[in-house]
């Protein structure tokens, strides 16, 4: 498929999925997103108890190719593939997007944000406008691998790019599903609590009390924020249609011309000539 039809293949995708999200249900819908292995499979198993028996499934490789969703007491866990791989995956993540309430930017430690995932965010941004730092948690995972506070210097340094580049400041939460499954496991409450999912938890509980009665708004507003995005993007696919059937149009367009120019100019050699024809036609009836 040449990158002229995916382009157009992603955009009706984007259209069918925006039409889909109409029904999503009273609870808010808590999606993780991010990078592929940054940890959002067992962030969920976590936040849900699922910590002996993962509803979410993870391994070495990437496991989550479609959203899967698990429905709490207070909120809905969407699941979603990582981004940047595979465009099937990334389909899925962008749908598991549109229809969040609260956004989990799963970030695993390894420095500072990449321009692929500001990217990303520039994305979330431009959907959710001024809810952006409300509805957008940004979640730095594997908090056990922090050596020498290094974790603090990411994470500052990880505020001052949303700053910088693209003017949010959404809530920072540091974690550690692996801390936090060997606290429970091994009954330790200050490892479970060190693990920061117990905080993380409470904020996602507090935060979904408090937008219950604002989802109906708040999701129509992000449809409508959303079309406007999708009509901009077709009438952008649609111009430069134009200018491809134009392109393709063009050589026929020149030879056409250059054959009208050769039929005219013999038919001014023709006329030109027509007396002197008729003279000869005279003759040759004479004889």
């Amino acid at each position: 498929m040449s990158e002229r039809e995916q382009v157009l293949a992603q955009l009706e995708n984007a259209c069918s999925n925006l039409l889909a999200v109409s029904v999503l249900g009273e609870k808010p819908r808590i999606a993780a997103w991010g990078l592929v292995k940054a940890g959002k499979s067992s962030l969920l198993n976590m936040l849900s108890g699922h910590v002996e028996q993962e509803f979410f499934k993870t391994g070495a490789v990437r496991t989550t190719r479609v959203n899967r969703e698990l429905e709490t007491d207070h909120y809905i866990l969407v699941d979603t593939p990582g981004l940047g791989i595979d465009d099937d995956d990334s389909e899925q993540a962008f749908k598991g997007l549109d229809s969040a309430d609260i956004i989990l930017f799963v970030h695993a430690l390894q420095g500072e944000l990449d321009q692929e995932e500001i990217d990303l965010l520039i994305e979330v941004k431009a959907v959710y406008t001024e809810e952006i730092d409300r509805r957008l948690v940004i979640v730095l995972s594997q908090l056990d691998k922090d050596e020498n506070g290094a974790m603090n210097s990411v994470s500052s340094r990880i505020m001052e790019q949303l700053q910088e580049q693209i003017g949010i400041q959404p809530t920072c939460f540091k974690v550690s599903n692996t801390r936090y499954r060997k606290g429970i496991a091994e009954s330790k409450p200050v490892l479970t609590k060190k693990s920061g999912i117990p905080n993380l938890a409470q904020y996602l509980d507090t935060l979904s009390l408090e937008i219950k009665d604002q989802l109906e708004a708040a999701r129509y507003r992000r449809q409508q924020v959303r079309e406007a995005q999708l009509l901009k993007e077709l009438e952008q696919a649609i111009e430069e249609e134009r200018q491809f059937i134009s392109s393709l149009k063009k050589p026929y367009i020149e030879k056409i011309s250059i054959f009208n120019q050769i039929m005219e100019k013999l038919r001014q050699e023709f006329n030109s000539h027509s007396d002197e024809i008729s003279i000869i036609q005279k003759k040759i009836n004479s004889i």
